[in-house]
């Protein structure tokens, strides 16, 4: 009875191996052999996203305190009394969003966060205030110095 099981043992070894020897070399290896090799790059892709959302929740690469906030309100204010003069606490929550809050990119479930481009928000800013679109580099420059500087 022992030699028997260890017969079957070893007729399932082989067959075992034979049957990886045979599938090695048939067309379907390298089709699971892709479909693995992609999954681990899938897999790898949203690994970083994550990591990278996770660092930027942990340590923003933009970001102010609030007593910045405050200072470039008041430099705002001076620069354009037309439009920041009236600001609601509302409103800078909204502009402000605009500018430091990052939005979701990509497909699926796991988006990665990132900030709008500068272009984005200069778009924003012209369409919902027309003073904007008289703006010429320079003034340009002066605002992001406000808006992106240490104040």
């Amino acid at each position: 009875m022992q030699v028997f099981k260890s017969l079957i043992a070893i007729a399932i070894v082989i067959s075992l191996v034979a049957f990886t020897v045979k599938f090695k070399h048939s067309s379907l290896y390298g089709i699971v052999s892709q479909n693995i090799s992609n999954l681990v790059e899938f897999l790898k892709v949203k690994f970083n996203i994550i990591k990278y959302n996770v660092s930027e929740d942990i340590n923003p690469s933009r970001r102010a305190s609030l007593l910045t906030f405050i200072k470039k309100q008041e430099q705002l204010k001076l620069f354009l009394p037309d439009i920041f003069e009236n600001f609601t606490s509302q409103d800078w929550k909204r502009f402000w969003s605009i500018i430091y809050g990052r939005k979701g990119v990509g497909g699926g479930l796991i988006k990665q966060k990132v900030y709008r481009s500068k272009e984005e928000i200069e778009d924003y800013l012209i369409y919902n205030y027309p003073i904007f679109s008289r703006f010429q580099k320079q003034n340009w420059d002066y605002f992001w110095s406000i808006v992106l500087g240490n104040g």
